[in-house]
């Protein structure tokens, strides 16, 4: 699939991540302030969505209450959600909630609904949509660990594992309109760089599941080109790979830097068009 024959460009996540440990901006946006200004720039850059997270589930990272995640995500949503189309980074009922009742649009949880019991209910309540990630993690806890997973076809287990996640929100009364799915990208797969390589060349393959398709691949650490490079140095092979997702079909790429992804995807777009 390429720009030329589709109708649509993907919708574009921007990243705000309230939290001090996240492995590429965290501490930046503590402040209520500091991150309702960093939402509202990621939204004039072009941003469709803003996916707003209070607690890291990087390697080594610690899991927070639900009060406490609550107390840094209030005040930002409080403000954003009135004005911005709001993705919540949470795997506890108890938060999706809260930020639903204040008008954010979507539920991201990195657990496919396996970490909290609860968050099938909420979703199902709301009516609205659900981003479920494939991780390695097979107790479902959301706090990835470093361990290195080794798949027969890592395309065809993480599609398995989508095959058994939606049937159990269907039949837990989530509509299938509203679920969007994410295969997990990094360590969230292996310590295996390999396999993050497949999942992308291979992006393609999970339409067959004839849901959307979203990918989080923004300055991950697989990318990086030298050992000492920044999180930030590794933009533009995201924005590249962004292209790539885009010409497979992928409906919501989510990254850090919204106006060079847009750059990116724009000057293809124009390239495709010129071309037909």
């Amino acid at each position: 699939m390429t720009f030329a024959q589709a109708p649509f460009l993907p919708q574009i996540v921007g990243i705000v991540n309230v939290t001090p440990d996240s492995f590429s901006d965290g501490g930046k946006y503590l402040t209520a302030q500091e991150a309702i200004k960093k939402a509202y720039n990621l939204a004039e850059e072009g941003a469709d969505i803003i996916d707003i997270g209070a607690e890291s589930t990087g390697p080594n990272s610690k899991p927070i209450s639900a009060e406490e995640e609550w107390r840094r995500l209030e005040p930002v949503l409080k403000v954003v959600a009135r004005d911005l189309t709001i993705s919540v980074d949470t795997y506890k009922a108890e938060t999706a909630s809260r930020a639903l009742q204040l008008g954010s649009n979507f539920i991201n949880d990195v657990s496919a609904l396996r970490a909290d019991r609860s968050m099938a209910k909420v979703i199902a309540d709301a009516g609205c949509k659900l981003v479920l990630m494939h991780s390695k993690e097979v107790d479902g806890k959301p706090h990835v660990s470093g361990s290195d997973r080794v798949y027969d076809d890592v395309v065809k287990e993480i599609t398995e594992f989508f095959l058994q996640r939606v049937q159990y929100c269907l039949e837990n009364g989530i509509k299938r309109e509203n679920i969007i799915l994410d295969p997990g990208i990094g360590l969230f797969l292996s310590k295996d760089e390999s396999y993050s390589w497949q999942v992308l060349s291979r992006i393609a393959e999970f339409r067959t599941l004839n849901l959307p398709i979203f990918i989080g691949v923004s300055r991950k650490g697989f990318l990086r080109n030298a050992e000492k490079s920044s999180a930030s140095d590794r933009d533009p092979v995201s924005a590249l790979i962004g292209v790539h997702l885009a010409c497979s079909g992928v409906s919501y790429i989510r990254t850090h830097n919204v106006k060079l992804t847009k750059e990116f995807l724009a000057t293809w777009n124009k390239l495709t068009v010129t071309n037909q």
